[in-house]
């Protein structure tokens, strides 16, 4: 039945319909309290309802309840230990999509959101090099860049934005 809820809450999404997505997903995750799957598949599933209720804040306007909800998806997540592959990309984004609103709540968690640029960086370095992880890394990079251009801290976003650039020279000078 939880799976069935989160599945039509993606549904939802689809259709912009945030509110009947919130409802799906708070009573899936109250499922999942009450199950008795093994940890290992729990933490899983709490990561990707987690993930898709930031998801549906962030479209309710709801920004520091987005926040909150790309952490526990990300801390679900980190339980799992894998440092490669699609956990650790869905981890990262985690952080990423956490970073953005932090940046976008009104008192501007400026070193919450770098701690969440770090992270996401840190795991997407760890990944094999592909064109996707480069563009990917380059994307936040830039992104992080950004945020230190905002708040006058020119040599970090300098530092960065040169480093997005050759990855973005990278990729085109091989053919990619």
């Amino acid at each position: 039945m939880a799976i069935m809820l989160k599945n039509r809450s993606d549904a939802y999404r689809e259709l912009g319909d945030f509110k009947s997505m919130q409802s799906d997903l708070t009573e899936s995750i109250g499922l999942l309290d009450k199950s008795e799957l093994p940890d290992e598949m729990l933490r899983s599933f709490y990561g990707s309802h987690w993930f898709s209720m930031g998801v549906c804040q962030e479209g309710l306007n709801k920004i520091g309840r987005a926040a909150d909800a790309y952490r526990k998806a990300a801390g679900y997540m980190d339980r799992s230990g894998e440092e490669t592959g699609s956990d650790a990309y869905m981890k990262a984004l985690c952080h990423f999509r956490r970073a953005i609103c932090l940046c976008r709540r009104d008192e501007q968690e400026y070193y919450g959101a770098l701690y969440e640029y770090d992270k996401a960086i840190r795991l997407i370095e760890k990944m094999p090099v592909t064109r996707e992880r480069n563009e990917n890394l380059r994307q936040l990079l830039s992104s992080r860049g950004s945020l230190y251009e905002a708040f006058r801290e020119i040599d970090l976003a300098h530092a960065d934005f040169t480093r997005a650039e050759s990855l973005r020279s990278a990729s085109a000078s091989s053919g990619e």
